[in-house]
């Protein structure tokens, strides 16, 4: 089985920590690879709107040549994990911006049979503003969609208690997205 992650946040922040611990607890359960898109490492100009995606193909978008090849590695995992940290009660402007260039796949959904999983890094209050894009991209481009979990980052700084419910939340999405 291929996972690939989508990663909209630094590869050292608190959502990275959250999809490594995902991803070693996937490992215990099967054989896995596992590999980190990192948006950070793409440059992609902000969407601009203009429905070429929709009405005319997808590569009719300005920006096509940059967004094929992230296409391209989702269309060969069998799964992916989306995650992002809380930003201002929504995903980062990274995930956000590559959201808005893939969201035509919504009117031609092409990732049947593949799996989704949600992941952030974000407090109590932001749950749901966060998941809903990614939630509403996944399912309409196809997914599957076998759950999402968030990790509490409040107080600071966290606790050995908070830390270890975290790590058990971890442990049971990963198994929740294994079976």
């Amino acid at each position: 089985m291929k996972i690939i992650a989508v990663m909209s946040s630094s590869k050292s922040g608190n959502t990275t920590e959250i999809v490594n611990y995902f991803e070693k607890q996937l490992k215990v359960m099967t054989d896995v690879v596992f590999e980190y898109l990192y948006l950070s490492d793409y440059t992609i100009d902000f969407c601009v709107g203009c429905h070429n995606c929709i009405f005319f193909g997808e590569d009719k978008c300005p920006h096509h040549a940059r967004v094929k090849p992230l296409e391209d590695i989702l269309l060969a995992a069998d799964g992916i994990v989306l995650a992002s940290p809380g930003y201002m009660f929504s995903v980062t402007g990274r995930m956000k911006n590559f959201l808005d260039h893939v969201a035509y796949n919504c009117h031609r959904p092409k990732y049947f049979g593949k799996k989704a999983y949600l992941l952030s890094a974000c407090t109590k209050w932001q749950e749901s503003s966060v998941f809903k894009p990614l939630e509403t991209w996944a399912s309409g481009a196809g997914f599957t969609m076998t759950g999402k979990t968030y990790v509490e980052m409040l107080p600071f700084p966290l606790t050995e208690k908070i830390l270890n419910k975290s790590k058990e939340k971890i442990r049971e999405a990963a198994a929740t997205f294994y079976s």
